[in-house]
């Protein structure tokens, strides 16, 4: 794809709309879109903030926040560049971002996380020396609650460097968006897609692996925070945007010939997470996806590549049933 075909908003724009000239050749952008995040975003920033790399730039998107993000963002004065937008969503801020971004790498920040002071530095590390041109550089991320403090960890399966395939984030969604990426790979696979409520970037990784290296180091260099407004709560948004990503990669033709087979371990999984996510509020319904995924795939043999213990589904049916007994 022709990156002279790219549209608009991708193009960066000084305040009297000219092209930004370059920065300097080792700045890293930080994109951090906001949308009513105000009790976390200061953490975000500052996270960003404090990195041990010795150029960044903050830029804050706010997606038409109605709380306190602009008076939070104005507080900091010249350290972070804002950017106030009309809300269009988070696909649309982060596009915001690449647009407004001065570096060829850019981190992508949800406004509730926070990155570990050597992110940056660890990331274009290996960015730099890893062979095979990577286009991100994702990690390990560990679950903090909504006040911060570290939750047990849900991971059964050793971490370790490895890459990841479109057929692997097919089946699962394989880390948070708190990666470092060529602004470059970004824009070339069209920017991310303001279709998308939920799952858009699951939909940019897949893209991104169908041309280039996505690279995960497993080691923590980022903290995911949990809280009751945390998108990933809304199943029926979940389960839309992630159908979407399959149409998608279905329409895009990723897997062809013998592969195609794993559509169906891919489904069975997606039904599973479906389980996973209704058990409590809806359990018949979770059953019912239960049943499916068994009858698409029944059995994961890889089930440590996929962060699970044996008999994960069965697990899963066993919490179903306690909690509707309850």
């Amino acid at each position: 794809m022709e990156l002279a075909m790219q549209p608009d908003f991708l193009e960066p724009k000084t305040e009297a709309g000219q092209t930004a000239s370059p920065a300097r050749p080792d700045l890293v952008s930080v994109v951090i879109p906001a949308y009513n995040y105000a009790r976390y975003l200061p953490a975000a920033i500052d996270s960003a903030l404090r990195q041990s790399h010795p150029a960044v730039e903050v830029i804050v998107i706010d997606d038409g926040s109605t709380d306190a993000t602009p008076d939070i963002a104005s507080g900091y004065g010249e350290k972070i560049r804002y950017v106030r937008q009309t809300n269009s969503g988070l696909s649309a801020a982060r596009n915001r971002g690449l647009a407004e971004a001065r570096s060829e790498y850019v981190v992508l920040l949800d406004a509730d996380d926070l990155l570990d002071p050597d992110m940056i530095a660890v990331s274009l590390e290996t960015m730099r020396h890893l062979g095979g041109n990577p286009a991100v550089i994702a990690h390990v991320h560990r679950r903090i609650d909504q006040d911060g403090r570290i939750l047990p960890t849900r991971n059964t399966a050793p971490l370790r460097d490895r890459d990841f395939r479109v057929i692997d984030f097919l089946v699962m969604n394989r880390f948070c968006p708190a990666v470092l990426a060529k602004r470059s790979s970004l824009l070339e696979a069209g920017g991310f897609d303001p279709q998308f409520r939920a799952s858009e970037d699951r939909d940019m990784w897949v893209r991104i692996a169908s041309r280039h290296r996505v690279h995960r180091l497993g080691r923590v260099l980022s903290s995911k925070r949990g809280h009751s407004h945390n998108m990933s709560a809304n199943w029926r948004q979940q389960d839309t945007g992630i159908r979407r990503v399959f149409s998608k990669a279905s329409q895009a033709n990723y897997l062809t010939g013998m592969a195609r087979i794993w559509w169906l371990k891919i489904w069975s999984y997606h039904f599973y997470q479906l389980a996973m996510m209704r058990g409590r509020t809806q359990p018949l319904a979770a059953i019912l996806d239960l049943g499916f995924s068994f009858m698409l795939w029944p059995a994961f043999f890889d089930y440590p590549s996929l962060d699970q213990k044996p008999l994960f589904r069965l697990r899963m049916l066993l919490w179903i049933l306690r909690g509707a007994r309850t």
